[in-house]
């Protein structure tokens, strides 16, 4: 970002989309995550249906909602996964594909340093979770 900082924009070219840019396929991370934490990988639809029906199982005035919800932190952000755009054009979760063209051309460590994502940056997000407590420990 620091490098993008020095560059006067110009009425065509002023925006820098600050993202990875070598994606990988999200199933090459997901599967990772799967395998790391020794979950079944399902389609997302499937998984969209078994927490739909999980949700509305949910009474908001139950006092255990809160509980369910630590049981199931997916809970918590069912309307973003329910509202989630698919299709070639979309990120996973809806979010729109960036261009980055523009970034990697003034940015030497996006052009030369970023390399794919992969099992290992998998393995440390994880790691980092668990250490956080976000993630239950193994």
């Amino acid at each position: 970002m620091l490098e993008m900082s020095h560059i006067y924009p110009t009425p065509d070219a002023h925006t820098f989309h600050v993202v990875h840019p070598r994606g990988v396929p999200f199933n090459t991370l997901i599967g990772s995550a799967a395998a790391w934490l020794d979950v079944p990988l399902i389609l997302f639809p499937e998984w969209l249906s078994k927490l739909s029906e999980e949700h509305k199982a949910l009474s908001y005035s139950d006092e255990n909602l809160e509980r369910r919800q630590a049981d199931n932190p997916a809970l918590r952000l069912f309307s973003l996964y329910e509202s989630a755009r698919t299709g070639l054009e979309w990120e996973p979760l809806g979010v729109a594909r960036l261009d980055t063209a523009r970034a990697v051309q003034v940015s030497k460590v996006l052009a030369e340093g970023a390399g794919p994502l992969g099992e290992e940056n998998v393995r440390k997000w994880l790691s980092a979770w668990r250490s956080s407590g976000f993630l239950p420990p193994k």
